[in-house]
């Protein structure tokens, strides 16, 4: 039995979708594999490789141009995702040790503890200053100088 040309692109435009489907979830190999599977139904009645080429090439472009928009308009719509520590970032703390950032301490917010350590390098913070969390690493914070602190030590 000879392999078709047909025969082969079905097969490649296949493989690609699938592989795209389960695997890859990327923005060309789903289009290039449609494009393939068009390019295998115009090689049915078109034998000449060169313009196969040409109808295989205009394919694949346009299947990837709605692929292109219908990917980026749902990548724009998709939330980020945000971890329940990321509302902390932005908001107030009272440090409860001191504090500094090669040194952990801790810092009190809505009524809980967290350890902490501080953003900026030489600075440190004593009990009782107020702080804002910058950043959340892990299951810590890291501290900034608050704008309505009166003073911060630094040695």
């Amino acid at each position: 039995m000879e392999l078709e040309t047909w025969h082969v692109l079905t097969s490649l435009g296949l493989i690609l979708i699938i592989l795209d489907i389960t695997v890859l979830m990327s923005t060309i190999v789903f289009p290039t594999g449609l494009g393939l599977l068009l390019t295998a139904l115009a090689s049915i009645w078109i034998t000449n490789l060169t313009w196969l080429i040409y109808i295989g090439c205009f394919c694949i472009v346009i299947c990837y141009l709605p692929c292109y928009f219908i990917f980026k308009r749902l990548r724009a719509e998709t939330p980020q995702a945000f971890t329940p520590m990321d509302r902390y970032i932005g908001k107030t703390v009272t440090v409860n040790t001191k504090i500094t950032d090669k040194q952990s301490g801790e810092v009190q917010i809505y009524g809980e503890t967290w350890r902490a350590y501080s953003a900026v390098t030489d600075v440190i913070f004593h009990p009782e200053d107020q702080a804002v969390i910058q950043n959340v690493r892990g299951n810590e914070l890291l501290i900034t100088i608050s704008s309505s602190a009166p003073y911060i030590s630094t040695p």
